[in-house]
């Protein structure tokens, strides 16, 4: 079976088992209070194994031999599955029938199934942070868009009470409405300022790029980093920058989509722009922009998507106005649109 260690180090759930016939199916976990002796082993990188109970250690190991007694347990192996520095699973082989001797060569064969294991476990673990990255993403887009509209509001009131009442209503309309999740509503309301800090804008477009990586395989989209080398970090809060980035490249995805072109291709580049900013630009080879269009795009509920709410480039753009760039658009000599910003050069301060 697999057993995956938790966070707090109490239990571990069994991931994947086997059976013989006949053989009732193991429990989905086990409390490591319940064979103390054999978890600190594993969690110390260890490999535990014995071909009788009375192998186990006396008195250090007395509750393990009883759990394993009253599972019916004959012999056992473990095997830790290492990741990084840290113990994070186990796979382990047990005999109920009969004892069974885990021979030397054996157990080298089994180490080196445990290393397969581990490196699935290591993979399945960056999907799952790789996921973290694309919620905390999504979540950003949500707190700013209730911020772009708490603005637009706000730039039609005169007055502080005015303004209250007026947001007050919104918010009560949109409660009526539609089905909303509490708990996030008070998240968006404590959210503070841009968390500003020095940050390497290759490495953040890069993390952006592989996010949307299997999206644009399955948009047949090919996409092409141009990093420029040598970039100085710029001042800005990664997650909405990263936010700002990914709104381009869907947008530049989907005017491909549109577009029917064989050349499916977007372009995520980095550049100097002059001594003190860095320019970032993304380019599509979609529809482009229409001639009318091209002083609208950017304007809040202004679109030109029949589901579009009109809001996702006013968003990037107030997001790039608070970093100090302006976000501009163009289309290209050679087909498509590029999208693109400047950012001051800064140090965390």
């Amino acid at each position: 079976m697999l057993l995956k260690f938790s966070e707090d180090r109490l239990s571990a759930r069994i991931t994947h088992s086997w059976a013989a016939d006949g053989v009732a199916p193991a429990p989905s976990a086990i409390a490591l209070d319940q064979i103390p002796w054999t978890a600190a082993q594993l969690q110390d990188g260890v490999a535990v194994r014995f071909s009788r109970l009375d192998e186990l250690p006396g008195e250090e190991a007395a509750t393990d031999r009883r759990t394993y007694l009253a599972l019916g347990i004959k012999s056992r192996v473990g095997i830790p599955l290492t990741i990084g520095d840290r113990v994070e699973g186990v796979l382990s082989l047990s005999t109920l029938a009969a004892e069974h001797t885990w021979r030397d060569d054996l157990m080298r064969r089994l180490r080196l199934f445990g290393e397969v294991f581990a490196n699935t476990l290591a993979r399945q673990q960056s999907e799952l942070e790789v996921q973290g990255l694309r919620n905390e993403l999504a979540h950003a887009g949500r707190v700013a868009t209730i911020g772009e509209l708490t603005t637009s509001l706000a730039h039609e009131l005169n007055q502080p009470l005015t303004a209250i009442l007026s947001n007050a209503q919104t918010g009560q309309r949109v409660l009526e409405t539609a089905p909303v999740d509490l708990e996030e509503v008070g998240e968006i309301l404590t959210k503070g300022d841009p968390q500003m800090r020095a940050l390497d804008l290759n490495e953040a477009l890069s993390e952006v790029a592989r996010l949307v990586s299997g999206d644009a395989v399955v948009r047949g989209v090919s996409i092409r980093l141009e990093l420029a080398d040598g970039l100085p970090p710029v001042l800005g809060d990664r997650v909405q920058l990263q936010q700002v980035a990914l709104s381009l490249v869907l947008n530049g995805m989907d005017a491909i989509r549109e577009s029917g072109t064989r050349d499916r291709v977007l372009v995520l580049r980095t550049a100097r722009d002059g001594a003190k900013t860095v320019r970032v630009e993304v380019r599509d080879s979609g529809t482009g922009i229409n001639e009318g269009d091209t002083g609208k795009i950017f304007q809040a509920f202004y679109t030109t998507k029949p589901d579009g709410m009109g809001m996702g480039l006013a968003i990037t753009r107030s997001i790039v106005d608070v970093h100090g760039g302006r976000l501009k658009a163009h289309n290209n000599p050679d087909g498509g649109a590029t999208f693109s910003f400047a950012l001051p050069v800064g140090h965390d301060g």
